[in-house]
């Protein structure tokens, strides 16, 4: 399906190398390991799961290997291209080409609604008006419903002090001014926001209540910048050890509020 909403796909250029950056990289699967031990218990066969900012598909085909039926939605054609790549022509999934920052959500959503609804890596982050998308995530679900929004805060140690170390003085408290341009490749800028914690749950309705949260990569280092220096390759090489430590810190108040990412767990209230 595809919208004709869709401005242009600032992540186009980056859909080529993004699985090499980040989704294989070794720190990038410790991280989205941590999501994945949250929200496995919450996906089975015959799962409705909306993952909204699906990227290449590295959830979606993860879900499907559960039984799940995925609907993925993107801003990207190139990267749903590689959805469809990686997950084949199963019946279980499909996927829609919108920008959300121009369509509502409630507009392209399957009639028959969602049990499980994601957003993975910074989704959130690239939303001018995360209280509308909120409220249409909760249109669109399905009693009993779980949500899981993965974002990145305005506080991140372990990757201002890697920006500094690099001399990239300008990108290392970016974070604090709660907005920045990033540039893509083939120089394409995309707006981000960083919202705290307490932000995000002051812009959730009323009928969400939070049922965990969590950091990810509170001492794993950020991929992009990690892989270019000696230090960097060291602790990717630790990943294994680096990830079960980070999962720890992340369960405390401090790993929660300086994580490369926060995660908030969510379901409607008065659920069981």
């Amino acid at each position: 399906m595809t919208s004709p909403n869709v401005e242009t796909a600032a992540f186009d250029g980056e859909a080529l190398s993004y699985d090499q950056v980040f989704s294989t990289a070794p720190a990038g699967r410790a991280m989205r390991d941590t999501v994945w031990r949250k929200i496995r218990s919450h996906v089975s066969s015959g799962t409705r799961v909306l993952d909204i900012g699906c990227g290449t598909g590295v959830d979606a085909e993860w879900y499907l290997a559960r039984g799940a039926h995925v609907h993925g939605i993107d801003a990207s054609s190139e990267m749903l291209a590689h959805c469809r790549q990686r997950t084949g022509s199963t019946p279980r999934a499909h996927w829609t080409l919108s920008d959300l920052n121009r369509q509502r959500l409630v507009d392209i959503a399957d009639p028959d609604g969602y049990d499980l609804v994601v957003a993975n890596f910074g989704v959130l982050n690239c939303i001018r008006d995360r209280g509308q998308l909120l409220a249409d995530v909760v249109a669109v679900s399905r009693p009993g419903a779980q949500l899981f929004l993965v974002v990145m805060g305005p506080v991140c140690p372990i990757e201002s002090i890697w920006l500094l170390a690099r001399g990239r003085f300008g990108q290392a408290f970016r974070r604090r001014k709660g907005h920045a341009v990033a540039t893509l490749a083939g120089g394409s800028t995309i707006d981000i926001w960083y919202p705290s914690i307490r932000t995000l749950r002051t812009e959730m309705p009323g009928s969400l209540v939070e049922i965990d949260s969590f950091g990810v990569g509170v001492v794993i280092p950020p991929i992009q910048t990690a892989a270019t220096s000696a230090a960097g390759r060291v602790l990717l090489r630790a990943v294994p050890v680096v990830g079960a430590i980070d999962r720890r810190l992340g369960q405390t108040a401090i790993g929660r509020n300086l994580a490369d990412h926060y995660c908030l767990h969510l379901a409607f209230a008065g659920q069981s």
